[in-house]
């Protein structure tokens, strides 16, 4: 149980790990403890304006920091979601670095009906 349980981990932390480098964000990452760790990510000044948005989390070291940095990229997702969404079969979606562009949210048979 452990083992599988650790190449869980491992394989959470390589998603996080590419799914910041696809977006082009940094992580800076702080431990407190040695054991039983708190662990804090930061992202830090990404979409050019000085943003900074941190996930913490307890627990053992690996499991904490991949805790965190989901956390972190939880809030990212938040703090950069436009709304309203949806607008006269619109979308608005987040770019890779955070900014928003027009998308067509319907495509192929939905567009006889806009």
């Amino acid at each position: 149980m452990l083992i599988r349980r650790y190449t869980i981990t491992e394989k959470s932390l390589e998603k996080a790990k590419q799914l910041l480098k696809s977006y082009d964000i940094d992580d800076k990452t702080t431990q407190f403890g040695t054991d039983i760790v708190t662990m804090r990510v930061l992202l830090d000044e990404f979409n050019n304006h000085n943003q900074q948005i941190v996930g913490n989390s307890k627990g053992l070291k690996k499991q904490s920091l991949v805790s965190a940095l989901f956390e972190a990229i939880e809030h990212y997702i938040n703090e950069n979601r436009a709304a309203p969404l949806i607008r006269s079969g619109n979308i608005i979606m987040p770019s890779k670095r955070g900014m928003n562009y027009l998308r067509r949210f319907t495509e192929g048979r939905d567009n006889d009906h806009d």
